[in-house]
């Protein structure tokens, strides 16, 4: 993140000075990935109108000046992106919002002076073909023009020249598939660079093809723990950004943006036999578009489930927090874990673990009770686990099935919805809850109820006639139940 919005803040005319130099800056960003829900920026007094302008630009994005919060006198912009950058679109989106927050700061030179203005070919308009003679206004007070022109907001890959002041200038080898093009013309005024930008439409008209991969061949075993990956230019596409990883969109291998490059060399892959998931991004008319593959690593390895070493398996678990830790396994790439109070219940704990050999569980009972714990394990793409049983620290108290409590057992129900409520019990894990028309049956209403203790049911009889009505209570593995009878409500 810091080189892209070093060169993106280049390009507004800041100079990005080294970390060691920065008592020297006249502006200060700074830049952090908390992981948060939302993304935060905070600015001293003189950056206001920075965050007010990454405010705008960040969706959910909340911005708020503290002078007090920094002792620097030159403007500092302090911001959070939490979550912002969890992929290439992300990323870009992030930078760019904080490129237009600097551009705040950056001096557009005196009052009286006038950046150059394009004038042909008119702005937003399409270009007549892959060779344009751009033209600009002389503006006022101008030292130098220098005109780039890219893919991108601020790209140059296509053309890139000082102008000294001349006033126009013949591109060639423009695209002519209809895509998007950028350019940018900037003015020195006053010993400083400011810009203006401008869109376009390339000539002609090319359908938007992606990327893809064409070496290895994709679903193929790779030759070793390094690989060279080569693909497609695809059509009308800008720029690659390879993702190499563990799971499918993962990119904990490998994870970088090639520009214009069409092959990536990959090394430090697994050579387990494991599965290896790629994603090539393609990045076509300013939106990141993908193909998804999917490659067996060299060498092979028995897969082999992760296992739970502590604590012991079958044990009285310490108190109400515990340190759940595991074994690796072999050709696992990642790992969940559910804690319940059934056999394969999550009610407790359930979370991804991703490579992590352990998890410290709070607020687990301590009555005495049984605790199911399974551990998945995610091997060449397919999620299997392994089952445990522990005992809950405490003493655990005498079994007792829940009873219904409302409506009265024996009384008339008062129309044809009624809220039935039941006692907890003791030690109950989950209730199901019948109403039939004869005992034991569930011809009326028939569904588990987790740990609720009550239920709305309608469509009940309005004819007098007797309902029953069954509450099961899950204890130590096995059901019991208790029965009630009302009348229905009617003649």
């Amino acid at each position: 993140m810091r080189p892209l919005v070093a060169d993106l803040a280049a390009a507004e005319g800041f100079e990005v000075l080294p970390e060691e130099s920065s008592t020297h800056a006249e502006v200060k960003l700074v830049l952090r990935f908390s992981g948060s829900d939302k993304a935060v920026a905070v600015a001293s007094r003189s950056a206001r109108e920075a965050a007010r302008e990454w405010q705008r630009r960040t969706p959910g994005g909340l911005a708020e000046v503290c002078d007090a919060c920094f002792d620097s006198s030159a403007p500092v912009l302090y911001v959070d992106l939490g979550r912002a950058a969890s992929g290439p679109p992300q990323l870009m989106d992030a930078a760019l919002s904080v490129r237009d927050a600097l551009a705040t700061l950056a001096s557009a030179g005196p009052r009286t002076a006038q950046k150059g203005a394009m004038v042909s070919p008119a702005p937003g308009s399409t270009l007549p073909g892959s060779a344009v003679t751009f033209q600009w206004t002389p503006g006022e007070g101008v030292q130098q023009f220098w005109l780039m022109i890219g893919l991108w907001p601020g790209g140059d890959t296509l053309y890139s020249a000082d102008q000294g002041l001349l006033t126009s200038a013949p591109v060639s080898g423009l695209p002519v598939d209809g895509r998007t093009i950028h350019v940018r013309l900037w003015s020195l005024i006053n010993n400083q660079w400011v810009y203006n930008d401008y869109q376009y439409k390339a000539a002609g008209s090319v359908a938007p093809v992606k990327a893809q991969i064409i070496e290895p061949a994709p679903g193929s075993t790779l030759a070793g723990s390094t690989t060279t990956f080569r693909w497609n230019a695809g059509a009308a596409v800008d720029r690659y950004f390879l993702f190499v990883g563990l799971w499918q969109g993962g990119n904990t291998i490998f994870s970088q943006d090639m520009g214009a490059s069409l092959e990536a060399v990959v090394t430090n892959l697994p050579v387990d036999g494991s599965t290896i998931h790629v994603r090539l991004w393609s990045y076509i008319d300013g939106g990141w578009q993908f193909n998804d593959y999917t490659f067996r690593a060299a060498g092979s390895v028995t897969p082999v489930k992760a296992a739970l070493t502590a604590p012991s398996p079958g044990s009285v678990l310490p108190g109400a927090t515990a340190t759940f830790q595991w074994s690796a396994g072999q050709s696992v790439t990642r790992y969940f874990l559910f804690i319940g109070r059934w056999q394969g219940g999550n009610t407790i704990f359930s979370q991804d673990m991703g490579t992590s050999l352990s998890a410290t569980v709070s607020n687990l009972p301590t009555d005495g009770s049984t605790l199911y714990v399974r551990l998945w394990s995610l091997i060449q793409g397919s999620w299997q686990f392994n089952d445990y049983v522990f005992t809950a620290s405490g003493t655990q108290p005498a079994a007792q099935k829940g009873q219904l409590t409302s409506p009265a057992p024996g009384s008339t129900l008062s129309g044809p919805s009624v809220t039935f409520t039941w006692t907890p019990g003791s030690r109950v894990e989950r209730f199901w809850l019948f109403v039939g028309t004869s005992l034991g049956n569930n011809n009326i209403y028939g569904a588990d109820q987790g740990t609720n203790t009550s239920v709305t049911v309608s469509s009940l009889p309005v004819n007098g006639q007797v309902i029953y009505v069954r509450l099961w209570s899950y204890i130590d593995g096995a059901w019991q139940f208790s029965d009630a009878s009302y009348r229905a409500a009617g003649p």
